[in-house]
C-alpha cells in the first residue's frame, strides 16, 4: 500500500527521520516526483530533507528491484567491504521491507548530468574526467566476495537481459507496446545480432560490483563547494546493482553519450544520412573531447588487467555500448504505436558498433590513437 502524503509524514515521524518540531513549524513540503516508483523529496529548511521511493506496483519485479537497491544501500553505509561507495552514494536512512519504502538522503541542490548538460548547452570533459574517476574508484574498490557469502542473496549474479534479447519469448516481457514488438522484429530480423549478443554473452566475467543502469540521468552533479575545485557526484537508483562485468558500466556510459547525439537529429524520414548528422543538435565532435576523456579517467584508476590490451578492453565496452543502445531503443517506444525514427537510428548505430567495433573507436568515440597503440 503506498502512503498518502499525511500517512507518509507520520510515518516518517514514527521512524524518526524527521522530527516534530519540523511540521509543527512548518518547515516540511513534500514534492512528488513519482516516476516508475511513487517518489518523493521530503524538504526542510532547518534540518537535512529526504527521498522516499516506494514501489507502487503489484509487479513482483518492482518490489524485487527497490529491495535489491535498499540492501545495496544499507551494505554500502554498514559493510566495511563496500566502504568505496559510501562517497558516491546517497546515504540509506531506512527501509520497510513489508511496504517496498525507502529512504535515503537528499540531495536538494544536485542537477542530474542529463539537466546539467541540458543547461549548459554542451558536455564539459572535465564532468566526464570525474565520472570515469569516480567510477573506476567504485570499481577497483569493492572485490568479489564467494558466491555464497550470507546477505547477498539478493546478487542473482546475473547477465543483462538485453543480451539475451533475441532468445526471449514475448511473454517474458512485462506490457509490451506495438512499438516494443517493432524492435523486438527487428532485433531478430539480423543474425548478426544474435552472433555478437552470444559471444557478449560468452566473453561476461564476474569482476566486481556492478551498477547496472548507467545513464546520465542516475549521475547527480553537486556545485562545487567553498574549497572545493571540482564539483562532487552521486550515483543513484541501485536497482540493477549485481555482481559482474564491471566493464558493461563503461560502455553504458559511452551509450549515453552517442545515444544523446543521436536523439538530436532532426525526426525526418527522407532525410540524407549526411543531412542528419549535419543537422544533429549536439554534433558528435562536441561529444567525443568528454568521451575520450572518461576513458582515460577511468583506466587510469583501474587500468587493464593482466592478460589484457587497453584496446582488447575498449572494444568490449564498445560493443557493450552497442548492446545497451539497443536497451535504449526499447526503452524509447515504451507505449508508442510504432518505432520512432529514433529508435531505429539507434539500432542501425547499434549495429554498427557491434559488427564493426574498431571503426566505432575510430569514427564514433574520436579515439584513433587507441587503435594505433595497440597497432590495430
Amino acid at each position: 500500500m503506498t502512503l498518502a502524503a499525511r500517512k507518509l509524514v507520520q510515518y516518517l515521524l514514527d521512524i524518526g527521520v524527521v522530527d516534530a518540531a519540523s511540521v509543527v513549524d512548518g518547515d516540511l513540503m513534500i514534492v512528488d516526483t513519482t516516476r516508475r516508483h511513487r517518489n518523493a523529496k521530503v524538504l526542510r529548511q532547518a534540518a537535512p530533507g529526504c527521498f522516499v521511493k516506494q514501489a507502487q506496483s503489484e509487479q513482483p519485479l518492482a518490489n524485487q528491484s527497490l529491495h535489491r537497491e535498499a540492501v545495496c544501500g544499507w551494505l554500502i553505509a554498514h559493510d566495511e567491504r563496500f566502504t568505496a561507495l559510501r562517497r558516491l552514494v546517497p546515504r540509506w536512512l531506512a527501509y520497510d521491507h513489508a511496504r517496498s519504502l525507502l529512504v535515503s538522503e537528499l540531495l536538494p541542490e544536485a542537477e542530474n548530468m542529463a539537466e546539467h548538460h541540458l543547461r549548459l548547452g554542451r558536455f564539459p570533459p572535465e564532468l566526464a574526467d570525474l565520472l570515469g574517476r569516480e567510477l573506476g574508484l567504485a570499481h577497483a574498490g569493492v572485490s568479489i566476495p564467494p558466491a555464497n557469502a550470507p546477505g547477498l542473496e539478493v546478487f542473482p549474479r546475473a547477465q543483462p537481459w538485453i543480451l539475451s534479447i533475441h532468445q526471449l519469448a514475448a511473454s517474458q516481457f512485462e506490457r509490451l507496446s506495438a512499438g516494443h514488438m517493432q524492435v523486438l522484429a527487428l532485433v531478430r530480423q539480423y543474425p548478426e545480432y544474435k552472433s555478437v549478443l552470444d559471444a557478449l554473452r560468452g566473453q561476461w566475467s564476474i569482476d566486481g560490483l556492478v551498477h547496472g543502469d548507467m545513464k546520465f540521468e542516475n549521475c547527480l552533479v553537486l556545485a562545487a563547494q567553498p574549497g572545493q575545485e571540482e564539483p562532487a557526484l552521486r550515483i543513484v537508483d541501485w536497482e540493477l546493482a549485481d555482481f559482474g562485468d564491471m566493464y558493461w558500466d563503461v560502455g553504458a556510459v559511452f551509450q549515453a553519450y552517442l545515444s544523446t547525439w543521436v536523439l538530436s537529429m532532426p525526426e525526418h524520414d527522407e532525410a540524407s544520412a549526411e543531412r542528419l548528422v549535419s543537422h544533429a543538435r549536439y554534433p558528435l565532435e562536441s561529444l567525443q573531447p568528454a568521451i575520450a576523456a572518461f576513458w582515460r579517467a577511468y583506466s587510469a584508476v583501474r587500468p587493464a588487467p593482466a592478460g589484457l590490451t587497453s584496446a582488447a578492453l575498449l572494444t568490449r565496452c564498445v560493443q557493450y555500448a552497442a548492446a545497451r543502445m539497443i536497451q535504449t531503443s526499447y526503452e524509447h517506444v515504451g507505449q508508442v504505436p510504432r518505432v520512432t525514427m529514433g529508435a531505429l537510428r539507434m539500432l542501425q548505430v547499434s549495429m554498427n558498433m557491434l559488427t564493426r567495433p574498431a571503426d566505432a573507436i575510430r569514427d564514433l568515440l574520436g579515439m584513433p590513437e587507441a587503435l594505433q597503440e595497440a597497432g590495430a
